[in-house]
């Protein structure tokens, strides 16, 4: 994904359209603890019920796992009252480049 380097943009400190400056902002990484609360809930519902032979569990199997592609962040700082602001909706690509 190709994002150029100044971008006409709504900047809701000055209230109009400007120029914004735009920089890619690094995330967070995954959360550890609800990861494990979530797949003690999955082992808990395959042993439930009369079923028969239960789905693999999450750990083994190849139905989950890491996706490839990033989350990208952008933070845009408007020319004119120099406030920064980021993009609301992240949007997820494996290549990312800011373009002049």
């Amino acid at each position: 994904m190709k994002v150029p380097e100044e971008i006409k943009r709504y900047c809701p400190s000055c209230n109009s359209h400007n120029m914004h400056k735009v920089k890619r902002v690094k995330t967070a990484g995954r959360a550890k603890a609800g990861l494990k609360k979530r797949d003690r809930h999955i082992r808990e519902k395959l042993n439930l019920g009369y079923g028969g032979s239960p789905k693999p569990l999450p750990a083994n199997s190849n139905r989950y796992g890491a996706k490839t592609s990033q989350k990208i962040m952008l933070k845009f700082t408007c020319m004119k009252c120099n406030k920064a602001h980021q993009s609301t909706a992240p949007k997820r690509s494996k290549k990312f480049e800011v373009v002049r």
